[in-house]
């Protein structure tokens, strides 16, 4: 074959030859590689003195190639022998990869198609990407998931493609960058109304929508709000509205008060749309429609100031909310909250707050707090002051010898009769002390009498007390009537008091007593009283407070150390005590003289003669005062005494 292509060779070159001398050149066999390949080609022979390279015409030994075509070579030796050789050289080109231009996607924008948009028309390219899960193949086509706005993953993202051609087997590995956009990041939070609070402007510039980057970083872009269900189904029409342009929208939600049908939770959907960009953010909450309760009040009837504490929630078809006093007697609170310190525990008022006033007109608010709807609504309350109430009595200590008090108080300032007294010994409007008992223990009685008085237009009451101290009567008695005494003689002196109140013992006479405050004592006998052949003892209650002082007498008879003992007795008088007559016993001694009738002051009151024709007496003394009196029997050698009581 090569005799042939030598035969060829001469023909090109025109180099006539009858004989071929016997040398050779040898260029190995054909090449076939992919570019970017270079090859050198050797065409040395140890006698060659020239080389000739066909088609390039080079005459050197070797040359570099990198083109695919056949190469030839025609060598000549010393010895004037000439030889050739040819090679075939294939290089392949590589894939042609080049890429598309793409346009920057915005975070989840979604699904790019690389096999479409991001290569030549060539099958069986692969795609890959050292972030996992954004490059992914679906049957033949090799997709790019735009990812989520995270700060983990980069804004310019390299795609790596592969490709072997499989005829000629050459391999070629190429990247290109997507760039990605960042979207507006949107937050809407969830909110809750009342329904009367009316219509909602969404877009409005609440913290309740927040949006980055700012307005000022974005300059401008499209707002758009879309209800997607309400309590999970469809949405009454009409609640969603935009009264602006996509780009300066004015969305307003309307929960069309009082249509219940419009209560409930509206899932809500605000995307934002970035116009440098294109980009948008999206987001959705929740927006609940709340029930406004209806307050309804039952009267509140009025109160008087010292009733029980007040339940306001009795009186409200809410039991779960805020009770305030917002004004008292058209005065209106200077701060917030001057008169909420009249409710207590939260929902109970106590009326004892008014004071003496007729009444106190209250407005009493209620918010109801349980569903969040700032429900108010105001109530009034009267509060009435008691009566006013006082005892206008000024009482002493009684003695419970006086026959009754009679009682009086005022009401508001005067004198009423509809006061209601009572208290034992209470009869009517009349305090009976002289019934009053009193015990051998006792001197002082502390007695308590309640009066009241309830207002007939109002009903409220008031009531007090008032303490009547009654002190026991007070009383006092000498053991003896009359006590004859010799010249000189200590006379022992006894007395007896019931009530103890004390007592004081006097003389008409000179003499002194050892004790004089002590109800037994020893009365030691004066020049005067023995002049006089006698002497009147006085003993007297003291420190009896309204209970008058109380006396009683004993006549001393003073004689002389000779007279004989049965000149001592004593009157035998009875009644004692009378109201008219009373008689005597006349001594067997007696035969005529004198009666006198003494007071306890030592005066005569009546003096009657008396002649012994029979044993007894008898006289009236009816026309003389009640009291104690003296009783002496006067005959000439003799004097009898005694002691009667005239009532």
């Amino acid at each position: 074959m090569k005799t042939k292509f030598l035969i060829t060779l001469s023909l090109l070159f025109l180099i006539p030859f009858t004989s071929i001398a016997q040398c050779s050149v040898n260029l190995g066999p054909d090449k076939t590689s992919c570019a970017p390949t270079s090859y050198t080609l050797d065409a040395g022979h140890m006698d060659t003195v020239s080389y000739l390279w066909s088609p390039s015409g080079d005459t050197t030994q070797t040359i570099s190639i990198s083109t695919s075509r056949t190469y030839i070579v025609k060598i000549t030796t010393k010895s004037n022998c000439q030889a050739m050789d040819t090679i075939k050289v294939t290089i392949n080109p590589l894939p042609d990869l080049t890429t598309k231009a793409l346009k920057p996607y915005c975070y989840n924008y979604g699904k790019v198609n690389l096999t479409a948009d991001a290569a030549p028309t060539i099958k069986d390219i692969i795609f890959s990407s050292r972030i996992s899960g954004l490059v992914e193949k679906v049957g033949n086509t090799w997709w790019f998931n735009t990812p989520i706005l995270d700060g983990s993953i980069a804004h310019n993202i390299y795609i790596t493609k592969e490709y072997t051609n499989p005829i000629t087997l050459c391999y070629k590995k190429d990247s290109f960058l997507i760039k990605i956009l960042d979207n507006p990041v949107v937050q809407v939070q969830d909110q809750t109304f009342c329904q009367d609070y009316g219509e909602v402007a969404l877009s409005s510039s609440s913290a309740r929508i927040v949006i980055f980057p700012t307005q000022a970083q974005i300059n401008g872009g499209f707002r758009n709000w879309a209800i997607l269900s309400k309590d999970g189904g469809v949405a009454p029409g009409g609640a969603l509205r935009n009264d602006g342009t996509s780009f300066n929208a004015k969305w307003i939600f309307n929960p069309n008060y009082p249509d219940t049908s419009y209560l409930g939770d509206y899932e809500m959907a605000f995307s934002f749309e970035n116009t440098s960009t294109g980009c948008t953010g999206y987001d959705t909450m929740t927006l609940s429609v709340v029930e406004v309760p209806v307050i309804a009040f039952t009267p509140i009837p009025e109160q008087c100031n010292h009733w029980d504490t007040l339940e306001l929630d009795n009186y409200v078809n809410l039991k779960s909310g805020v009770w305030k006093v917002i004004e008292k007697d058209n005065q209106r609170e200077h701060r917030a909250g001057d008169y909420s310190t009249y409710v207590i525990e939260e929902n109970k008022f106590d009326p004892s707050i008014v004071g003496r006033n007729v009444f106190t007109t209250f407005y009493l608010r209620f918010e109801h707090t349980a569903s969040g709807c700032p429900t108010k609504d105001s109530i009034q309350l009267i509060v009435n002051g008691r009566p006013d109430l006082e005892s206008n009595i000024t009482i002493d200590t009684q003695c419970n010898t006086t026959g009754f008090l009679s009682l009086k108080a005022r009401v508001n300032g005067q004198v009423n009769s509809s006061i209601i007294w009572e208290g034992k010994n209470v009869i009517g409007r009349n305090f009976w002390i002289n019934q009053i008992k009193f015990d051998s223990l006792e001197s002082l009685k502390n007695l308590k009498v309640r009066y009241s008085y309830r207002d007939p237009f109002t009903t409220c009451e008031n009531f007090d007390s008032i303490n009547i101290v009654v002190q026991a009567k007070a009383d006092i008695d000498i053991v003896l009537d009359t006590l004859r005494s010799a010249y000189n003689t200590l006379v022992p002196l006894k007395a007896n008091s019931f009530s103890n109140n004390g007592i004081l013992w006097t003389t008409t006479g000179d003499g002194t007593f050892n004790e004089k405050y002590n109800l037994n004592t020893e009365y030691n006998q004066g020049t005067t009283d023995k002049s006089k052949g006698g002497t009147i003892l006085y003993a007297t209650s003291i420190a009896n407070g309204p209970c008058k002082e109380v006396k009683d007498s004993l006549l001393l008879e003073i004689f002389p150390l000779s007279t004989n003992n049965n000149e001592l007795n004593t009157l035998k008088i009875y009644p004692s005590p009378t109201a008219s007559n009373f008689s005597i016993e006349l001594p067997q001694s007696f035969n005529n003289g004198t009666l006198r009738i003494l007071g306890i002051d030592g005066k005569i009151v009546k003096e009657i003669d008396v002649v012994k024709n029979q044993s007894i007496f008898s006289t009236d003394i009816s026309t003389i005062a009640n009291g104690v009196y003296f009783i002496e029997l006067l005959s000439q050698k003799d004097i009898y005494k005694g002691k009667i009581v005239k009532r």
